[in-house]
């Protein structure tokens, strides 16, 4: 126990205790408690005398072994690496002075041996041991652990468990001594802007804003060539029924949800859990896959194909291309690419006086029939559809893999025509993934690449606990990436809609919705993306040029993989299933009779009906006399046959036609 005068200490004042440990208290810390005992001596009408007590005091080892984390057995404990110490301010006659958020943290010194140990205090509340409050400052001397705090306890150096790593993963990143006033002013400094890292990003940044510019001319002359007069159909349709039977089913639909209130909010949960977790595995209609991989496995990967294969060669994102065909639709086997493409709808002047009668009777349904027919003539869709089925079937595995690998490319998708999606809002969107991808990896350097003079505590030596917190930064940063990427992308898409009728009113309606959320899609794009590129060239700005290397080398390959490897590792197992799926007749014959017109069902298939019985067959007998009908089956005795030839009198002659 030392005892201070405050008012007579210009400096900090250092206490030691041998070789076991020491303590810095500085003077504002001590005038802080001087000032709280006078309040307290003032409210109670006694004169304090101006002396604080600082006590500074090693836990016997009985007493130490209780501060022990109070957890259920088997748990993972915090295990205790140094002496236990209690630091505390007290007056005169021994009572302790109360003293909350200090003014400037006091500083001590522990031994240990452990360099993975770090400083904790003992949490009264949670009974177990706690870092809050606690900095551990850089290591001086070996064996030795320095510590700051902000307040008075009991103190001791423990170790960190794998899962204490986990949770003081993003805790621990350096991010937020970027995100300061003077990180923000390295931005300032042109040394780091020549480096080939900060180089990097400001090519791939003006490249970007150079394609978005040719993005935005594409879609203004794609809405040249395919005006709004010939998209509005096929967004804005038609169910077809009777007015009578529409209002019916209008009503139903209104009564049912608030009979089935549960069963839809069931629904809605079930829809979210899928959209979730089609979010981990990078693919957004995972529920669509599932129910088509699981009745028929080998049918539906051949399918995905095709479909994947018609989307590319045919030159349209997949989801226009489901508008386009209607299901169950097939190709003509002999068409070709190179052949001349099909009319497949008349002109206003060679249309008969019954189909005029009949646009005029029914507009809506040959509004959206004409449409859909003027798109898959001008853009070829049933022969690239029959090209596409033709080159999976007939073609090697090596062919299949080779003309996969461009239809399955995530970039070569940005090329294909949507009605759906514009060409600048999927190249926002890519640049979105690539940002989120250089975030990441950086926020994953500040957590494991940590300049000099940080918490040795953040930087774990243990291989597991090191793994385990950097794949924890990386995951909880690429599942945020990729939720917002889906998340905008489902924000902005016009999917068609149905409706018994269709005014002008609601119309105009249903386009302002879409014309607020693509202002909400640009809205938050653009602040995610800016705050994405801030944080790498905060990054950048304020790393040594080893990390900055190794974060531009991580973000090269994070890059290779959209580029190369996820393309190339689909095309090769979508190839070779299916090559092993065709290797089987059946589901050849199945695929053949699904997408190309004129092919008849398998034998198979006719073979496996049940054949009717003998006595159940009803043979007409035709004759050269008057036309008579004889149901022969209903007058048979056994052992008699009879004629079932046409234009044979009776069983005699039949018999001898046998015999013969």
């Amino acid at each position: 126990v030392t005892a201070v005068a405050p008012q007579a200490l210009q400096r900090s004042v250092e206490v030691s205790l041998g070789a076991v440990a020491k303590v810095r208290v500085p003077s504002a810390v001590l005038a802080q408690a001087q000032d709280a005992d006078r309040q307290a001596e003032g409210a109670e009408g006694t004169t304090a005398s101006g002396i604080v007590l600082l006590a500074f005091m090693v836990v016997k080892d009985e007493t130490a072994v209780k501060f022990m984390d109070a957890k259920n057995e088997g748990e993972l404990r915090s295990e205790v690496a140094a002496q236990t110490l209690s630091i505390s301010l007290r007056r005169d006659d021994g009572s302790v002075v109360p003293v909350h958020r200090l003014p400037e943290p006091i500083e001590f010194v522990l031994r240990t041996n452990d360099e993975n140990a770090s400083c904790a205090f003992w949490d009264e509340e949670q009974s177990a041991w706690s870092a809050k409050g606690l900095r551990t400052v850089s290591r001086d001397t070996p064996g030795q652990l320095t510590c700051r705090t902000v307040h008075l306890s009991i103190f001791s150096a423990v170790l960190n468990t794998v899962w204490q790593n986990v949770a003081s993963a993003v805790l621990c990143s350096s991010a937020w001594d970027m995100l300061t006033p003077g990180g923000f002013e390295r931005l300032l400094e042109s040394h780091w802007m020549t480096s080939p890292p900060a180089l990097a990003a400001f090519v791939f940044t003006f490249l970007f804003f150079t394609v978005l510019l040719i993005a935005v001319c594409v879609d203004r002359r794609t809405r040249r060539a395919i005006p709004w007069e010939m998209v509005e159909p096929v967004l804005f349709r038609t169910s077809g029924e009777d007015p009578e039977d529409g209002s019916e089913a209008e009503e139903v639909q209104e009564s049912t949800p608030r009979r089935n209130c549960c069963l839809r909010q069931l629904a809605e949960l079930k829809d979210w859990c899928f959209w979730c977790a089609g979010i981990c595995f990078g693919v957004e209609n995972i529920l669509q896959i599932i129910t088509e991989v699981l009745p028929n496995a080998p049918e539906a990967v051949v399918n995905r194909c095709i479909k994947t294969l018609h989307a590319h060669r045919s030159g349209i994102a997949k989801d226009s291309l489901a508008i386009l065909l209607q299901p169950g639709e097939k190709f003509d086997a002999d068409d070709r690419e190179d052949s001349v493409p099909r009319q497949v709808s008349r002109s206003q002047n060679r249309q008969s006086i019954f189909a005029r009668l009949a646009n005029v009777a029914v507009p809506e349904l040959n509004n959206f029939t004409a449409a859909i027919r003027d798109l898959n003539a001008q853009w070829n869709v049933h022969i690239h559809g029959a090209s596409a089925v033709k080159a999976i079937l007939v073609r090697s595995w090596c062919v299949r893999v080779f003309v996969l690998f461009p239809a399955f490319h995530p970039w070569i998708a940005l090329l294909r025509l949507s009605i759906l999606t514009s060409y600048k809002v999927r190249v926002s969107l890519i640049y979105l993934k690539i940002c989120t991808a250089a975030f990441a990896n950086a926020l994953f350097f500040t957590s494991s690449a940590l300049p000099s003079g940080s918490d040795p505590a953040c930087a774990p030596k243990e291989f597991l606990a090191r793994l385990t917190r950097n794949l924890t930064v990386g995951l909880i940063s690429a599942c945020l990436g990729d939720c917002a990427v889906f998340t905008l992308f489902l924000l902005q898409i016009r999917k068609p809609i149905v409706k018994h009728e269709w005014t002008e009113r609601s119309m105009a309606r249903q386009i302002s919705v879409w014309r607020c959320r693509t202002f909400f899609f640009w809205t938050i794009w653009l602040l995610y993306s800016s705050m994405c590129l801030l944080f790498v060239m905060t990054f950048l700005a304020n790393v040594r040029l080893e990390d900055a290397n190794s974060w531009l080398q991580s973000t090269g390959v994070s890059l290779l993989q959209d580029l190369a490897i996820l393309p190339f590792t689909t095309a090769l197992a979508m190839g070779t299933m299916a090559s092993l799926a065709l290797c089987s007749q059946r589901v050849k014959n199945k695929i053949e009779c699904r997408w190309l017109e004129g092919k008849n069902e398998p034998l198979q298939e006719f073979l496996q009906e049940p054949m009717p019985e003998p006595d159940e067959v009803s043979v007409k007998v035709h004759s050269a006399g008057p036309k008579k009908s004889v149901n022969q089956a209903e007058e048979a005795t056994p052992g008699q046959l009879h004629a079932v030839l046409p234009g044979v009198p009776d069983s005699e002659v039949g018999l001898r036609l046998l015999g013969s």
